[in-house]
């Protein structure tokens, strides 16, 4: 049986009285054993909004103010994507370790020597001039 998720038109409404514009789904956010929760969330903001105003290669958001006036829509089954994660998806994120391995991001590039390392600029010694 297709689960289905359910709302309240008025709350949707009040949020958007209160300001609620762009809504992100952004998958620099969900942990590699978590990537398979994005594209179920993807097609109910689809559902919800419509196609997105804006797309990066992992990215889309959506403008509240273009709802489609759905309440109650499909949901896809959230299962891991590869067998060998299905054990690691069982467990609940409160049993989840705490540094979940991420995809490299697209949008924050750091430098791989970190923040307190010295800049080119800054000479040898690592100190500014």
């Amino acid at each position: 049986p297709q689960e289905t998720f359910c709302f309240e038109a008025a709350d949707l409404e009040a949020l958007r009285a209160a300001g609620l514009g762009p809504v992100i789904l952004n998958a620099e956010h969900f942990p590699l054993v978590e990537r398979h929760r994005i594209r179920p969330l993807k097609r109910l903001f689809m559902g919800l909004f419509g196609k997105p105003r804006a797309r990066m290669a992992r990215a889309w958001a959506w403008d509240a103010t273009t709802w489609t006036g759905a309440t109650c829509l499909p949901v896809l089954p959230f299962e891991p994507t590869t067998p060998e994660l299905a054990g690691v998806v069982e467990r609940s994120l409160v049993d989840a370790p705490i540094a979940l391995r991420s995809p490299a991001s697209e949008v924050f590039v750091l430098p791989r020597t970190g923040f307190d390392a010295p800049s080119p600029e800054d000479g040898a010694r690592g100190e500014r001039q």
